[in-house]
């Protein structure tokens, strides 16, 4: 049998070959992620921004500080398939917290359109003399419908006295 005398690829056309190769974007290897983009505004009835605080709890896993503007606007990018607890604090007002599950939000086409950017403002309520009242669970639960992906909020403005110390599972 005869071995043929084929011509060598270069240096050059290695070194090419192999960085397209490595950089070169492939089903498996790479995964588009969806983002869902949520505007807000946090509302007080003081225009003072002092002693606020504004957390991001996302997934139960790790929490982030999420950066409220002096206007009270703020921005946060999720990631579709994300559990958000945002939690909002300020001295002489009750504390509030909103879920924001961003499940489905991405499954039609009609459903990236319109859930593209999701804007919510939150109204502090200042604190009430009797300071045991406490918001029973999340004030605002923002989700999206499995099927159309259309975007649903619940709101729960329950009051609940707590005794100093006890716990209150929901």
């Amino acid at each position: 049998m005869k071995t043929r005398n084929l011509p060598r690829p270069s240096l050059r056309f290695v070194a090419v070959f192999a960085i397209a190769t490595c950089i070169a974007p492939t089903g498996s290897a790479q995964k588009h992620t969806d983002k869902v983009m949520i505007r807000g505004q946090v509302l007080v009835s003081d225009t003072a921004r002092s002693g606020t605080l504004e957390v991001v709890e996302v997934d139960n896993h790790y929490c982030v500080p999420l950066v409220v503007h002096s206007n009270g606007r703020f921005e946060l990018v999720l990631e579709a398939g994300n559990k958000a607890y945002l939690r909002f604090e300020k001295d002489g007002y009750l504390t509030k917290e909103v879920l924001v599950d961003t499940h489905n939000a991405n499954i039609t086409r009609e459903a990236v359109r319109k859930n593209k950017m999701l804007r919510f403002a939150v109204q502090m309520t200042p604190e009430l003399p009797d300071k045991r009242l406490h918001y029973a669970a999340p004030v605002g639960i923002i989700s999206f419908l499995n099927g159309t992906g259309l975007m649903k909020v619940r709101y729960d403005r329950r009051l609940v006295r707590r005794s100093d110390g006890d716990i209150v599972a929901n």
